[in-house]
């Protein structure tokens, strides 16, 4: 083992966490580590590129996900593991630096240390949408990664679907940087579906919703969770309430051939924002499977009051 590894695998102390964190230096990593901190539990953080918060009872760890026996020493003692590193194709519009990870070597090395290091409990965190026939590479990678962890010997196998995660309100936020982006154009927004509907959810559902799956019972050794608002919102309309919310003048739709036209040209500019674009807004597998809602045992798990983003738009700044 090498000499970077051994000092890895020192906790700090000598404390011995129970809980493994991977993506700590991401958006809803960082959020979430941050909030489970308090219910002093003390944290194994394992991130890819940049370091994440400091936190005293978070022990952060730079790890290669693709090397199996140092995921196995770093789960000993670990009761239960969070999976929420995920490289998305092309980069995030957070993180566009830093190497990238093959998801599903990472997803088969994580099960096969959980399972020898007797990991009690896993929760991953994939999206809504999922499908092994799904036009999108990704959908159909994630899909595969929920029926590796289904099929494995872990004893508590939990599986959190989540749709596009927005945060702050501001410019800087992905979801309103792109959309702003997509209406430079004087007077004209393209609208490449008209009356779609997305399912959206702000990262503070998300997190508590991990909080309270970390020491729910569960009667069964698996389960499947779905995290959204319960209003959706079109396109058009976020489109509209986006630039009201923070700019200033008249936008009209545009659709068809004139539309399509307007957002190559666009995309052209600001290839990050296409990504996202294809990736979350305009793609039409981003559905939530409603029959999983259905006597499911884990619904509550959910917030009671979930954030509506068509209100906070609609707030003043």
């Amino acid at each position: 083992m090498s000499e970077i590894s051994k000092r890895d695998l020192q906790p700090k102390d000598h404390i011995k966490p129970e809980i493994l964190v991977t993506g700590v230096a991401n958006k809803i990593g960082s959020s979430f580590v941050t909030d489970l901190a308090k219910t002093d539990k003390t944290i194994l953080g394992l991130y890819l590129n940049e370091e994440p918060v400091n936190i005293e009872s978070l022990i952060a760890v730079r790890s290669d996900y693709q090397n199996l026996p140092l995921l196995i020493a770093q789960m000993a003692n670990i009761n239960t593991v969070i999976h929420l590193e995920w490289d998305e194709e092309g980069r995030s519009l957070e993180n566009q630096q830093g190497p990238s990870i093959n998801n599903l070597v990472v997803i088969d090395n994580l099960i096969k240390a959980a399972e020898q290091s007797a990991v009690k409990r896993i929760i991953y965190l994939s999206v809504v949408g999922v499908d092994k026939n799904a036009k999108l590479a990704s959908m159909q990678e994630r899909y595969q990664a929920e029926v590796k962890l289904l099929n494995s010997r872990i004893s508590e196998k939990i599986i959190v679907r989540v749709p596009i995660v927005y945060g702050s309100e501001n410019t800087n936020e992905p979801l309103f940087r792109t959309l702003l982006s997509l209406m430079k154009f004087p007077f004209l927004f393209p609208v490449l579906e008209k009356g779609v509907s997305i399912p959206i959810v702000h990262i503070d559902d998300v997190v508590k919703t991990l909080l309270n799956l970390v020491n729910i019972p569960m009667a069964d050794g698996c389960g499947i969770v779905e995290v959204k608002e319960y209003q959706e919102i079109c396109f058009e309309e976020l489109c509209k309430l986006t630039w009201n919310k923070f700019r200033r003048g008249k936008k009209i739709p545009i659709t068809g051939v004139f539309a399509r036209m307007l957002f190559f040209l666009l995309s052209r500019k600001r290839k990050d924002c296409y990504l996202y674009l294809k990736e979350n807004l305009l793609n039409s597998e981003n559905f939530v499977d409603t029959a999983i809602l259905i006597n499911n045992p884990l619904s509550s798990v959910l917030p009671n009051q979930l954030h509506s983003l068509r209100s906070e738009l609609k707030a003043p700044l």
